[in-house]
């Protein structure tokens, strides 16, 4: 509980954070584009279930042939290992893709612009930056030892960033915000995110059914985080970077 509170402070020091930075570096408003926010959203929440219904399925092939699709184990030693997590990559957002496609809607409505591109970036990297920094265990001294494996394993970890923040932020998230309004639309998305995980708790950690409920529910506050930081840039490249650095470097502690 004592981490859950602290997780929770950290991430509000961080959103403040954003949202002076944000300010500072005068990130413009953009129309998503979209002409018919129900229906739009709708559409989304059927293709995000869509989504986590075929992971769920992949998870599963994964774990009966050992084939790897979805978590091919932690060592990589060459880039073509990639490979399967690519495929994962146009898989979880094909149901998205086609809905968007199908409504000829621009990739704004998705977080894809030049609109506050480099601020996106610059915002991302100072992110990470100090999460370097907060990090202990000589975090730093072993990014000097790093083998070619580990930072295979980071484009590893931009698949996953990539894939969820376009998902649940950029397309999710945007369609919610047009259709219920923006607080409630970010909280919705930003729940819908971090249960997204649920069942993939018990496959991948084999956790139990309760455990992985709670820990999927634990992820509400980052999710919220991300969720804030596509608000306040509206491009989905902040929230992502931030999300790849995220996963790279727990690993590496």
């Amino acid at each position: 509980m004592n981490q859950f509170i602290s997780q929770i402070i950290a991430l509000s020091i961080f959103a403040g954070a954003v949202w002076g930075i944000t300010k500072l570096l005068r990130c413009k408003p953009i129309s998503p584009g979209i002409t018919n926010p129900k229906r739009s959203s709708l559409r989304a929440l059927v293709a995000v279930t869509g989504t986590i219904v075929i992971i769920f399925l992949f998870e599963l092939v994964r774990r009966s042939t050992q084939a790897g699709i979805l978590m091919p184990g932690t060592q990589f030693e060459h880039f073509r290992d990639l490979f399967p997590a690519f495929i994962a990559f146009l898989l979880f957002l094909l149901p998205a893709g086609i809905c968007v496609i199908r409504a000829h809607e621009p990739l704004k409505s998705v977080g894809i612009s030049r609109t506050n591109l480099w601020q996106s970036i610059v915002i991302g990297f100072v992110f990470v930056v100090l999460m370097f920094y907060m990090q202990h265990n000589d975090l730093l001294e072993k990014l000097q030892g790093l083998e070619r494996r580990n930072s295979i394993r980071l484009v590893y970890f931009a698949f996953i960033g990539f894939e969820e923040e376009i998902l649940f932020r950029g397309y999710l998230q945007t369609r919610l915000i047009a259709w219920i309004g923006k607080w409630r639309g970010w909280g919705l998305a930003s729940v819908i995110m971090a249960l997204a995980h649920f069942p993939l708790r018990m496959l991948i950690d084999d956790k139990a059914l309760g455990t992985a409920l709670i820990n999927a529910l634990g992820l509400i506050p980052v999710s919220l985080f991300f969720g804030f930081l596509m608000l306040r840039t509206r491009n989905v490249l902040a929230p992502a970077i931030i999300h790849t650095f995220t996963n790279w470097i727990s690993e590496l502690n």
